[in-house]
């Protein structure tokens, strides 16, 4: 018999046009005194077909047997399908299951309980086995995701109830459901790239959540370790949650999250293909299962740790090597922390990214601390060799705010760094105490002045500003506030033109004995002069310290300096309440012009620190 041909002979036998093979079997059944059906069962073979249902199966199911035995009884009023088997070309599919009306308080109900199990079915054919409407989100996501494996075998087990007179209110009671699969290729995330090789997948569901366990498997050269992903809610909300352990090498795994619509290190202007390293991470994936799903729907999170991390040009032109890190990044925001070389520096380094607009505080904050070679200050453009030598330690903490300015500040702690400065004979030597302060101004992302500097430190307290030419960096303007060496205490402003100085000095005291001792070294060096750069100063201060008790007030000078020789000298000033004092000196041919005026002359050389003889 051919239930499809019987189809045409009765609107009422359409249904049958489903079952298009070929049955043969027999039914029996027993007959009460009243001749009402007591108990009967039936068994049917099927031959090689197919059954058509649109509505379960998008592509007509190709059997090539198939057994069924069921029975039922009358007065027990039960029904039970004893067996249910289809052979279909490879896959295999078994099933029971049984209706019994029980009483219960207040009435009857129908109780249904049934099971089936699927053998030996290929990945690649699921989604035209796996009946629709039958857990729509999971059937979706597993379909749509595993592909190339095979699933070794699929099992459910449900019950469920009805009114016994209102069949058609069945509602489902429990579900258990499982299935499991191997070598399974597996796309986690779109459009990220597939992992392959899975090597077991274990799934189960209770009607609620829907869960699935990996083992296994590879992204390119990533080695990917046991992962879950579970989908919550069933019927629902629906939301699905990802999670998935990789080791392996960093340029793979941020080329992986490189990806669209992820993008994380373009965004911090790092290109996957200048990294090296190896990276342990966990990477999370939450999503609410919506058709038209945006990326802002999606929440991501990667916890990871990397070790010898190599990044060409992470910033400021600057390669980091040898990082042991640790990152944590989603969404919102991202923190990296741990230790790294900067161009050969070695740092701790505390990163901090926020990708939301509306985020309070700035979108960008580096901190930086270590200890560097004032030699290695050239490679961050600031060439220090000729003021210090020795470590330095460094704490420097750079910001980016939301509205892109660029921002940086920081502390040396010089105490271990030799310091000199040749033009005012000043030196520090290592283990006396030192220490700076400083802030840099960007105009973009060149710095164009350092400000808030401060220095103390072997004598000597500064504080002022520095400009910068915004394309060269070059030194174009100091201004000191406040510099306390000895007995000076001025304030000095210094424009940087044509490679020397232009300096206004001004204050309470210049200490000039400094300035008056031999250069160390040069004393009877026949060897010629070591060339300075220039200098073309005016003076205001209250004094002018020559030795003790020996000094020049309420002086006012102008002087130049070309390098090598003093070309000009014009200083005016008091040796005592009454006595007055100028001084001009200034090259006339081979020779030199010296023009002293003074009231006192006897005083002016005492005062001036060059004969105490004369009254």
């Amino acid at each position: 018999l051919e239930p499809a041909v019987l189809a045409t002979l009765a609107p009422e036998l359409r249904p049958l046009s489903a079952a298009s093979l070929p049955l043969s079997g027999t039914a029996a059944v027993r007959l009460d005194g009243g001749l009402r059906p007591r108990d009967g069962r039936l068994d049917l073979a099927a031959g090689a077909g197919r059954a058509i249902l649109p509505e379960r199966f998008p592509e007509p199911l190709e059997i090539r047997s198939g057994t069924l035995r069921l029975a039922f009884d009358a007065v027990a009023r039960a029904l039970e399908v004893e067996r249910l088997a289809l052979d279909l070309g490879g896959p295999t599919v078994e099933a029971t299951a049984s209706a019994v009306t029980v009483a219960e308080d207040g009435g009857e109900r129908l109780a249904v309980r049934g099971t089936v199990t699927a053998r030996t079915v290929p990945l690649d054919a699921l989604a035209r086995l796996w009946p629709a409407g039958v857990g729509r989100a999971a059937r979706e996501w597993v379909t749509e995701n595993l592909s190339r494996g095979t699933v070794h075998e699929a099992h459910a087990t449900v019950t469920a109830a009805a009114p016994a007179d209102d069949p058609a209110a069945l509602a489902l009671e429990s579900l258990q459901a499982g299935l499991n699969a191997s070598d399974v290729d597996i796309q986690y995330f779109r459009p990220l790239p597939p992992v392959v090789g899975v090597a077991d997948v274990r799934a189960e569901t209770d009607g609620h959540t829907f869960t699935i366990h990996t083992r296994g498997g590879r992204l390119e050269d990533v080695e990917v370790g046991d992962g879950t992903v579970v989908i919550n809610d069933l019927g629902g909300q629906e939301d699905i949650d990802i999670r998935v352990p990789v080791a392996g090498p960093v340029r793979t795994i941020l080329t992986v999250l490189d990806h669209p619509p992820l993008g994380y290190p373009s965004r911090l202007g790092i290109d996957p293909k200048g990294t090296a390293g190896h990276a342990r991470a966990d990477l999370v994936f939450r999503f609410p299962l919506l058709q038209d799903l945006s990326f802002d729907d999606v929440d991501v999170g990667v916890t990871a740790k990397l070790s010898g991390t190599a990044v060409k040009d992470v910033a400021a032109g600057l390669d980091a090597s040898d990082g042991t890190l640790d990152l944590v990044l989603d969404t919102k925001s991202m923190a990296v922390k741990g230790t790294a070389k900067l161009d050969g520096v070695p740092v701790a380094l505390d990163w901090k990214e926020q990708f939301e607009a509306g985020a309070k505080g700035p979108r960008t904050r580096v901190h930086v601390k270590g200890t560097a070679d004032a030699a290695d200050f050239a490679k961050f453009g600031v060439e220090a060799a000729e003021y210090a030598s020795g470590p330095v330690g460094t704490d420097v903490v750079f910001t980016i705010d939301q509205r892109k300015r660029f921002a940086l500040s920081g502390t040396l702690d010089l105490t271990p760094t030799a310091l000199v400065l040749e033009d005012f004979r000043w030196t520090k030597a290592p283990g006396v105490a030192g220490s700076a302060r400083f802030t840099l101004d960007f105009q973009k992302d060149k710095v164009v002045r350092v400000s808030g500097i401060t220095y103390e430190g072997g004598g000597l307290a500064a504080a002022g500003t520095v400009a910068l030419d915004p394309e060269t960096t070059a030194l174009t303007h100091v201004q000191l506030t406040d510099v306390r060496i000895d007995d000076t205490a001025v304030r000095a402003d210094v424009l940087v033109q044509n490679g020397g100085y232009v300096a206004t000095v001004t204050g309470a005291s210049l200490d000039a004995r400094r300035f008056l001792e031999d250069e160390p070294g040069t004393a009877g060096d026949s060897a010629p002069p070591r060339r300075r750069r220039s200098l073309d100063l005016s003076l205001r201060v209250g004094r002018v310290v020559f030795g003790e008790g020996r000094q020049l007030t309420d002086v006012v000078a102008k002087a130049r300096n070309d390098g090598l020789d003093w070309t000009l000298i014009d200083a005016s000033g008091h040796t005592g309440p009454a006595s007055t004092l100028s001084l001009r000196f200034e090259p006339a041919g081979d020779r030199y012009r010296v023009l002293v005026l003074a009231n006192d002359a006897g005083r002016a050389l005492r005062m001036l620190d060059l004969n105490d003889r004369v009254e």
